[in-house]
């Protein structure tokens, strides 16, 4: 009786265990055809901080993305040293290439391991040693899963059960080189860290290909237990490592693990990155977007630009620090292309007073440098040259209802007639008031429109006030605008192709007044800070109170823009645009240029493909051809002169004005202008004719 009833025990056994096993199986095939494939895991990754990049791929900045968790980009099997592999595996799974998932040597060393553990709960013994029966193929199933928070014993048992399912499934479908890899991508470490990579280089700031047996036993000693304390930490890695090793992996844990994670954003180049930051300077030109997919987003920044200009405005906010200056912002663009090589919006952590607000793309009043422009549209519709003669005198305008605008210069002084290119560079305010009337407002804030200058006023909102930069703008347009003005400079592409903003002949008068020192004169001298060993065109700016402090200029090479001043809105104290923005003008172009030679003739009028043709030695110089000439109703008739110049005329060469002989045209003449069209020519010593211009006077 005995023996039926045993044997139908050990029957009904058998065919529960069968039975199990048919329904275990079941489920594991269930499990292989839902299972995801590698590629789609992979594929499903998304970093939580993405790395800011510059032209060449060099890091500059992080900024963070995910809100769970800190990763990196997804790193292959052969990107992970191999002594990190060896010590995971030894200490982890042994016998990982041989299990199908579920290492059943293991499972019964770890029921063993329970029973003595129950048995010491009544011996009274402990034991610090365990052992886990979970494989890397469970661990992953785990971290792709999840794992039931609350759940009782049996439902633990059951999900147990599932997991060792979903292993053997994903060891059927996937192979051994893809489950590792796919661990190390999704391995938790230490805090929020996810992945070896991160953990590589917010630990040790090292690529996970560049890690030694010390850090690699380190790391795998924080997959057991992430956030042990650092003693603990440095034992279990002392046992994945030779004695002689122990006392080298403690100093390291020592040295690694109580100090803030690498991946924190420091912002020491690159103060603020914002959405426009990225879009502005990306290499898609406003078609960029964040990719989340990527850790890295490109920029055209210069690494080396970029840190050169940091470091110059520090030392000049400190320099300035007595004078109630408190913020700066600096963009360096490539001329030829307009692309950033480097875009400090502010001084950063110590430096400035707030470090989220992008100085670049802050707006305020531009002061004198808008004044470029209004001579710009003269040039640009022939209305004077650079020798055109300006009378910088006492000017009362009417601005309606009984008002009267009276401009003033700088220092309160008045010159008199002054040419057009020395009016522009010593930046005198009332011939700049004339040329605005000259040429409308409406020219100039249409042509500022094209030049890319946002959020302007109707023109009739401005005044005569627009020639003194009561305009609104942010670095970013002035920087753009100014480089339109460049020979060199090349035009974007547009949906309707690329478009000259303007004509050759008006950069180069441009060029000419902005870059001969001799210009300067009236306002700043002849030396002063903003002269270079090299060519180089540059205008100062400040506005109303002295609250915004600008310099920007160019060269064929790069297009330099400064602004001084504070965030808030507060004066500076003393501070001129020869003392505020243009020292670190100076000191960026210097070093941008350090290799460029004073006799340097990169900055000639020529293009590669478009060569200035061959002056000849002799050419009337003034007037030009088809300038246009307006008589002041202010001054007496017999008070206003043109002159007529000429280069490279020696003795025997005459003006002939209208077909009649004027003067010799050795030394300059002033010839008394009538209204009307007229005709300059300039003979040689025999009759003939060298050169001839037509000109009109209104």
């Amino acid at each position: 009786m005995r023996r039926g009833l045993f044997y139908a025990a050990k029957v009904s056994l058998g065919i529960l265990i069968l039975g199990g096993v048919a329904v275990f199986a079941a489920n594991v095939a269930m499990r292989v055809g839902t299972t995801l494939e590698f590629h789609d895991v992979r594929a499903q990754h998304r970093p939580s901080d993405q790395w800011l990049v510059d032209r060449n791929g060099v890091v500059l900045e992080s900024i963070r993305t995910g809100k769970t968790g800190r990763s990196l980009d997804w790193v292959r099997l052969e990107q992970v040293s191999p002594v990190l592999v060896k010590t995971l595996l030894s200490a982890e799974d042994r016998r990982f290439y041989q299990h199908w998932g579920v290492d059943l040597r293991a499972l019964v060393a770890a029921g063993v391991q329970s029973v003595k553990r129950v048995a010491q709960v009544f011996t009274g013994e402990t034991s610090s040693h365990t052992r886990g029966a979970s494989t890397i193929t469970m661990q992953l199933v785990k971290s792709l899963g999840g794992r039931p928070s609350g759940a009782s014993a049996p439902e633990l048992l059951v999900w147990k059960l599932n997991q060792m399912a979903s292993a053997l499934a994903l060891e059927i479908k996937w192979s051994k080189a893809e489950i590792l890899e796919a661990y190390l991508n999704r391995v938790s470490y230490r805090g929020e860290i996810q992945g070896i990579s991160a953990a590589s280089r917010g630990l040790f700031g090292k690529a996970p290909s560049a890690l030694g047996d010390t850090e690699s036993a380190i790391l795998v000693a924080l997959i057991r237990s992430p956030n042990a304390e650092a003693r603990q930490v440095g034992r279990r890695a002392c046992g994945l490592l030779r004695v002689d090793r122990c006392a080298e992996a403690q100093d390291l844990v020592d040295r690694n693990l109580d100090k803030p994670l690498k991946l924190v954003r420091e912002r020491n180049l690159v103060p603020v990155v914002s959405s426009k930051f990225v879009l502005s300077n990306a290499g898609g030109w406003g078609k960029a977007r964040l990719d989340r997919k990527r850790s890295e987003i490109p920029t055209t920044l210069d690494i080396r630009i970029q840190r050169l200009a940091v470091e110059k405005m520090r030392e000049q906010l400190l320099e300035l620090k007595n004078q109630n200056v408190g913020d700066a912002a600096v963009l360096v663009l490539e001329t030829r292309t307009g692309k950033p090589l480097a875009y400090v919006a502010n001084g950063g952590s110590g430096y400035s007073t707030a470090v989220q607000i992008d100085g670049v793309l802050a707006r305020r009043q531009l002061g004198s440098t808008i004044k470029p422009f209004i001579y710009a549209e003269a040039f640009e519709n022939n209305l004077i040259t650079t020798t055109t003669l300006l009378m910088d005198s006492p000017e009362n305008i009417a601005v309606g209802s009984g008002q009267v605008y009276q401009p003033r210069n700088y220092d309160h002084q008045f010159r008199g007639a002054v040419g057009a290119a020395e009016a522009l560079a010593s930046s005198l305010n009332v011939p700049a008031v004339r040329t605005l009337d000259l040429v409308g407002e409406r020219r100039v804030t249409n042509r500022l429109k094209r030049l890319g200058f946002e959020k302007l006023l109707d023109d009739d909102m401005y005044g005569p006030s627009l020639a003194l930069g009561t305009v609104d703008a942010s670095l970013w347009e002035l920087a753009n605008g100014y480089r339109h003005l460049s020979l060199y400079s090349r035009p974007e592409m547009g949906e309707e192709g690329p478009a000259e903003i303007y004509s050759e002949m008006t950069k180069r008068r441009i060029f000419e007044s902005l870059s001969v020192p001799e210009n300067r004169r009236f306002t700043f001298g002849v030396r002063s800070v903003l002269q270079l060993p090299f060519p180089a065109a540059v205008k100062t700016g400040t506005s109303k109170d002295m609250r915004d402090n600008w310099c920007v200029g160019f060269t064929s090479e790069y297009t330099v823009a400064v602004w001084v001043g504070n965030f808030d809105g507060s004066p500076m104290w003393n501070v001129s645009g020869i003392s505020g923005a243009a020292p670190l003008w100076r000191s960026l172009m210097l070093a941008l240029h350090q290799e460029r030679k004073p006799e340097d003739p990169r900055m000639e009028y020529q293009t590669p493909d478009r060569p200035l043709p061959k002056k000849s030695l002799v050419k009337i110089e003034y007037p030009v051809r088809e300038m246009l000439i307006g008589l002041d109703p202010d001054i007496p008739k017999r008070s206003q002169k043109v002159p007529l110049r000429a280069t490279g005329a020696g003795r025997g060469y005459a003006f002939f004005v209208n077909g009649r002989k004027f003067s010799e045209a050795s030394r300059v003449s002033l010839w008394t202008p009538e209204k009307g069209r007229h005709r300059v020519e300039l003979r040689g010593p025999k009759g003939e004719k060298v050169d001839e211009v037509s000109f009109v006077v209104r």
